[in-house]
């Protein structure tokens, strides 16, 4: 049970600042006038990115899947789309 109060409460603090993020994106939406958005992805995606250099160094080298996290990690794509955009690249 100690592993179980241990996640509880990263689990807590974690929701916890993510409320306090979003109150500060709230701030600065008001104070730039424009309206917040809601979505229920936890990351902001850049779908359809173009490959990096490193990505590409990675993709020559044959270490596809280091290239697949690595555009996952700059893109916050899935790991569906992460592949498919690495894929495309080769």
């Amino acid at each position: 049970m100690f592993g179980f109060n241990d996640s509880a409460r990263r689990i807590h603090r974690l929701e916890a600042q993510v409320a306090a993020h979003e109150q500060t994106i709230a701030q600065l939406c008001e104070k730039l006038g424009i309206e917040p958005t809601r979505s229920s992805a936890p990351t902001i995606v850049a779908t359809g990115a173009p490959l990096a250099d490193e990505e590409k160094r990675l993709l020559g080298e044959g270490k596809k899947i280091g290239a697949i996290k690595a555009y996952r990690e700059r893109t916050g794509a899935n790991l569906v789309d992460a592949k498919e955009a690495v894929e495309g690249g080769l």
